[in-house]
C-alpha cells in the first residue's frame, strides 16, 4: 500500500495549486511537473548515498504529504468541488462537443483498467526500461553498472525514476504501466489548455483533446511501461507552460517551463530537437518584453533543469565523455541512432520511409501496393531503399504487417486529416486569422524534418512519432475548432473515436477480450505477452534457479536480452537474491570479482562462448529449449547436464 503516499501527494499538491493558480488544466500540469520533479531529485539524492531504500523514501513522501496538508489546511482559498466544475463545463458543451467528452473518458476508463491489470511486457522494457529499475533497487544507488545490454545505463532514465518511486515503495510493479497511463491523460489536458491559451474556442479545445486521445499509436502504448506517452507529455507541457509565460511573465511560468523542459530531456533522447522544433511556435506568440522577460529568469531555470536533469548527464559524461551517451565506435555504441551520411536525396529518402510507417495497411494486396510504392518514391530520388547508411542495422526498408500493436499500428487518419488542414493553413496563409495554426503547422514540420533526417529509420518508427502526432493536434483541434460543431464531430467520433475504442481492446500485447485477455490471466502469465510460447520454458529455466537455493544470480543475454521476468521470479523486488548483469568482452568480464551460483542466459543454447563462460564459474549447464541455466553442481537439480 506504500506505493499510493506518492499519489496521496499528488493529490494534495494539485489541491494545493488549484488554490493559488486560476484553471484546472493549469494546476493538473504544475502538479504533475513539480511532483514528477521532487520524485527525481530525492533518487537521485538518496542514490548518491547509497540510501535508495523503502525508509528513506517512504520518510520523505510522508514528509511531503504533511507539508502539503499544512499549507492546505492553513490556505485561505478553498478550492471549487471538482464535480462543480465537471457539471458546468458539462451544461456549457454543445450536445456532439458531450459526446467527444464521453468517448474520451470512456477511453481514459478503459486504457486505466488495462494498464492496472497487466504487468510490464513490451519487449524494450524487458530488455532494459524495467530492468534498470531492479538494478537500482539492489544498489539502492543510481550509478551505471555492468551489463550486457548498455541501454540500460546510456538511455535517459526520467520514466523509470518514477517507476522507481513506486517500485520502492510497493515492492512491485503494480504500477509501472499507470505512469504512461497518466502521462496519457496530462498529455490530453496539456493539448486543450495550448489551445485555450491561443484563443481557440471550447469545441476547438475539445476537438484538440479528442484527435490526441483517439491517435491508435497512443491507445496502444498508453497502458505500457515505456517512455513514448510520457516523452510527448513533458513536451507538449514545456509548450503549453511556454504559451502561459507569453501571457503572464512571472517567475512560477518559468520554473514550470523550466522543469518541464529538463524531464522531457531526462526522458528520451528525441528531446534535444523536438524540444527546439516545437517551441519555434511561440516566436508567434511571445512578444519582445516576453524574451526580455526570459533573459531575466534564464540563470534560474537553467538552474533547475540542471537540478533535475544535471546527475545523470554528470554520470554519462564520467562514463563516455558526453552527457548524451556513447560516440560511435564505443564499446556501448557499435553503431549510431543517427545516420552515417546527410545528402539532400538522403534526407528526402528518409522522410519517404517515415511517411510510409504511417501506412501499415490491411489487406495484404493494399499493404503490398503500398511497400512497392514507397520503395519505389524512395528509388525516384536516386537512393536505395535499403541503403545501410540510413536504415538500422539489419533491416530493410518494407512497411510492417498490419496489427493491433504498438510495433506496427499507424496513425494514418490523423496523418491525412493533419495534411490536408496544413494545406489549407498555407493556402489562405495572407489571412491574419490562419497565421497561428501555420506556425504550430511549420512546428510540426520541422519537428517531423529533423526527425527524419537525423535518425536511421526504423521499421517501428511510427511509435517513436507519437510527440509529434500529439503536437499536431494542437494546430488540427484550433482549425476544426472555427468549423461547424455537427460536421465535424459525427465522421471523428465514427473514424477516429471507432478505431481508438477497438484498438484499446485488442492491444496484442495487453487485450481486453479473446484468450490472452489480461482481465483473466495472473500477472505473471503478461509478463510474457510479447513472447506467450516461451513463457513455460522460460518459467522452468527461471524455477531451477529458485528451488536450487542459489542466492546469488548472475544474467546474461544471447540471442535476447528478454531479462525482467527473470528478475521478477527471483524476487529482485523484495531483494530475496543478489542479481547481477554480466557483461563480457572476449576474455574480460565484468564485474570481475562477482561469484555466481547459479547464472541464466536468455536465449543462448548452442552459443559456444556462454557454454564456456559458465563452465568458467564451475557451473553445469542446463538446457530449456532456447535458454540455459549453470548451477553449481552440489545445487544443481536433476536432469540432463551438458
Amino acid at each position: 500500500m506504500l506505493e499510493y503516499v506518492p499519489l496521496a501527494a499528488f493529490l494534495l499538491l494539485f489541491q494545493v495549486v488549484r488554490s493559488r493558480l486560476a484553471g484546472l488544466r493549469l494546476a493538473f500540469l504544475a502538479a504533475a511537473t513539480a511532483w514528477a520533479a521532487f520524485a527525481v531529485v530525492i533518487a537521485e539524492a538518496l542514490g548518491a548515498f547509497h540510501a535508495l531504500q523503502r525508509t528513506a523514501v517512504t520518510s520523505l513522501w510522508l514528509s511531503a504529504c504533511a507539508g502539503l496538508g499544512f499549507l492546505l489546511f492553513r490556505s485561505r482559498t478553498r478550492p471549487v468541488p471538482l464535480w462543480s466544475l465537471a457539471k458546468a463545463e458539462w451544461r456549457a458543451i454543445e450536445p456532439w462537443t458531450r459526446a467527444l467528452a464521453g468517448v474520451s473518458a470512456l477511453l481514459a476508463a478503459v486504457l486505466g483498467v488495462t494498464a492496472l491489470s497487466t504487468a510490464p511486457n513490451t519487449y524494450d522494457v524487458m530488455a532494459y526500461h524495467m530492468p534498470r529499475v531492479m538494478i537500482w533497487l539492489q544498489d539502492r544507488s543510481l550509478a551505471f553498472f555492468p551489463t550486457h545490454m548498455a541501454n540500460m545505463n546510456f538511455m535517459p532514465p526520467g520514466n523509470e525514476l518514477i517507476q522507481l518511486t513506486f517500485a520502492v515503495l510497493g515492492q512491485d510493479d503494480l504500477l509501472a504501466n499507470c505512469v504512461q497511463w497518466f502521462a496519457w491523460l496530462g498529455a490530453l489536458a496539456a493539448v486543450s489548455l495550448a489551445l485555450k491559451l491561443l484563443g481557440s474556442s471550447r469545441r476547438g479545445q475539445w476537438l484538440g483533446l479528442f484527435l490526441a486521445a483517439t491517435l491508435p499509436q497512443g491507445v496502444l502504448v498508453a497502458t505500457g511501461a515505456k517512455n513514448d506517452v510520457t516523452l510527448a507529455f513533458w513536451l507538449v507541457t514545456a509548450f503549453t507552460f511556454a504559451l502561459a509565460f507569453g501571457r503572464e511573465n512571472t517567475a512560477a511560468n518559468a520554473v514550470l517551463l523550466a522543469l518541464a523542459a529538463a524531464l522531457s530531456l531526462l526522458t528520451k533522447s528525441l528531446a534535444w530537437f523536438l524540444l527546439p522544433a516545437f517551441g519555434l511556435a511561440v516566436l508567434l506568440v511571445w512578444n519582445r518584453n516576453t524574451w526580455l522577460a526570459l533573459f531575466r529568469q534564464t540563470a534560474g531555470m537553467a538552474a533547475l533543469i540542471l537540478l533535475v536533469a544535471g546527475p545523470f548527464w554528470l554520470r554519462s559524461y564520467r562514463e563516455y565523455g558526453s552527457i548524451t551517451g556513447p560516440r560511435i565506435g564505443h564499446r556501448d555504441m557499435p553503431f549510431g541512432y543517427e545516420c552515417e551520411r546527410f545528402t539532400p536525396a538522403g534526407i528526402a529518402a528518409n522522410i519517404v520511409r517515415n511517411l510510409a510507417v504511417q501506412f501499415n495497411l490491411g489487406p495484404a494486396g493494399l499493404h503490398q501496393s503500398l511497400d512497392n510504392g514507397f520503395r519505389s518514391a524512395v528509388a525516384a530520388l536516386g537512393q536505395d531503399p535499403d541503403d545501410r547508411q540510413s536504415l538500422w542495422p539489419s533491416t530493410r526498408f518494407h512497411l510492417q504487417p498490419f496489427y493491433w500493436g504498438e510495433g506496427g499500428m499507424s496513425n494514418t487518419a490523423h496523418l491525412l486529416l493533419y495534411g490536408g488542414l496544413g494545406l489549407l493553413a498555407l493556402a489562405g496563409w495572407r489571412r491574419r486569422e490562419n497565421w497561428t495554426p501555420l506556425a504550430l503547422w511549420a512546428s510540426t514540420a520541422v519537428a517531423f524534418l529533423l526527425f527524419s533526417g537525423y535518425l536511421r529509420w526504423q521499421p517501428w518508427h511510427t511509435r517513436l512519432h507519437l510527440p509529434i502526432f500529439l503536437f499536431g493536434a494542437i494546430p488540427a483541434g484550433w482549425m476544426l475548432g472555427r468549423l461547424p460543431g455537427k460536421w465535424i464531430a459525427a465522421p471523428l467520433l465514427a473514424l477516429f473515436g471507432g478505431v481508438a475504442l477497438y484498438a484499446s481492446t485488442q492491444n496484442t500485447l495487453r487485450p481486453l477480450t479473446g484468450p490472452f485477455s489480461v482481465l483473466s490471466a495472473n500477472r505473471t502469465t503478461t509478463l510474457f505477452g510479447e513472447r506467450r510460447a516461451d513463457g513455460p520454458s522460460y518459467e522452468a529455466a527461471v524455477a531451477t534457479i529458485a528451488n536450487s537455493g542459489c542466492r546469488k544470480v548472475a544474467v546474461i543475454g544471447g540471442r535476447s536480452h528478454f531479462y525482467y521476468p527473470a528478475l521478477v521470479l527471483l524476487g529482485a523486488f523484495t531483494g530475496e537474491r543478489e542479481i547481477r548483469f554480466l557483461r563480457q568482452e572476449g576474455s574480460t568480464l565484468e564485474p570481475p570479482d562477482y561469484q555466481p551460483c547459479a547464472l541464466f542466459c536468455v536465449e543462448c543454447a548452442g552459443i559456444q562462448s556462454r557454454a564456456e563462460l559458465m563452465r568458467k564459474f564451475g557451473l553445469e549447464v542446463r538446457d530449456f529449449a532456447d535458454h540455459q541455466v549453470g548451477l553449481k553442481p552440489a545445487t544443481a537439480a536433476p536432469g540432463p547436464v551438458k
